[in-house]
C-alpha cells in the first residue's frame, strides 16, 4: 500500500500472510463474528468478496467509487480498514485543504487511509509539474515518505 514511518502500521500481520482461500468463501465458513462485524459497519454493501489467509480473513468491496479491503482476525474481531480513493470527488475535504495549503501547486492523485480501531493513518500522492510525492499524515501532522523527480 505505502510505507509507513508508524509502528502499527510498518508492523502489520497483513503483509506476508499466506493465502489459503483466495476466495470468494462462502459465508458459512467464515466465523460468525465477523460476518456480524461486516454487516453492521458496512450494512449496505452486499457484493463483498471474503478471503482467508493464514492469520486473517479479508472482504473486499467497491462503495461510492472508493475501493475497501477490511481484515478481521480468525475469532472475527475488525483489525484494519484500507480504503483508496482514486476521484477528486471523493478525497475527504480535510486532506484536500491540508495539500492546497501545505503544498500549492500540487494536485492529490491518490489517498489511501489505513485504520485500526484506535487510529488512522493517510498516504497521500500528490503531483506537480517537477514531482510526484508521498505524503503522510498522521496525528495531524504530515511527513513526506518519498519523492520522485520527473525526467526534464
Amino acid at each position: 500500500i505505502f510505507c509507513s514511518q508508524n509502528t502499527w502500521a510498518q508492523k502489520s500481520p497483513y503483509d506476508s500472510t499466506e493465502i489459503i482461500y483466495p476466495g470468494n468463501i462462502p459465508l458459512n465458513e467464515i466465523n460468525p463474528k465477523a460476518v456480524r462485524n461486516f454487516i453492521k459497519n458496512f450494512p449496505d454493501v452486499h457484493d463483498e468478496i471474503w478471503a482467508l489467509t493464514s492469520k486473517v480473513y479479508v472482504t473486499s468491496f467497491v462503495s461510492n467509487t472508493k475501493n475497501y479491503q477490511i481484515f478481521f482476525g480468525k475469532k472475527g474481531s475488525l483489525r484494519l480498514s484500507v480504503v483508496t480513493y482514486d476521484e477528486v470527488k471523493c478525497f475527504p475535504e480535510e486532506l484536500k485543504r491540508l495539500i492546497a495549503i501545505g503544498y500549492p501547486g500540487s494536485e492529490i492523485q491518490n489517498i489511501v487511509e489505513v485504520s485500526n480501531r484506535n487510529e488512522r493513518l493517510y498516504g497521500i500522492t500528490i503531483f506537480n509539474h517537477q514531482s510526484y510525492r508521498l505524503i503522510e499524515y498522521f496525528h495531524d501532522e504530515t511527513k513526506v515518505i518519498d519523492e520522485y523527480y520527473k525526467q526534464m
